[in-house]
């Protein structure tokens, strides 16, 4: 009689997954920023080739003191999804709010320091 070796292989995972982030989420955090993206192409759409259909729109409600809301809206939501995102699993939804957030972030800070060495340099 052959004695019945336990079973090495098992596809049983004992670790506790953590639950993915709800999609609405990270469609409201990404909206301000996608809005603010849409907004700065469309001012400079004349000048980019492949966004030259962005020329047409017209964004009326985003002019000067409502459109430094939106922006400041913008930057708030990208710092809430940077920290709320952070150590959570990122599906493919919560990848796109974070490039949109990061990379509008990334832009806010490029105009600050490009402010702040105008203003040294002169």
């Amino acid at each position: 009689m052959q004695p019945t070796a336990p079973s090495l292989l098992s596809y049983e995972s004992t670790v506790k997954r953590a639950p993915l982030p709800h999609p609405l989420l990270a469609i409201v955090l990404a909206l301000p920023g996608s809005i603010c993206w849409l907004t700065f192409l469309s001012l400079f759409a004349n000048f980019l080739a492949p966004f030259s259909w962005l020329a047409r729109l017209k964004f009326p409600f985003f002019t000067g003191n409502s459109f430094l809301l939106l922006w400041l809206t913008a930057i708030v939501a990208a710092l809430f999804s940077v920290a709320w995102y952070w150590r959570k699993p990122k599906p493919w939804y919560v990848i796109l709010c974070l490039l949109v957030n990061d990379t509008g972030l990334l832009f806010t800070l490029a105009v600050l320091a490009i402010g702040v060495a105008h203003s040294f340099l002169h």
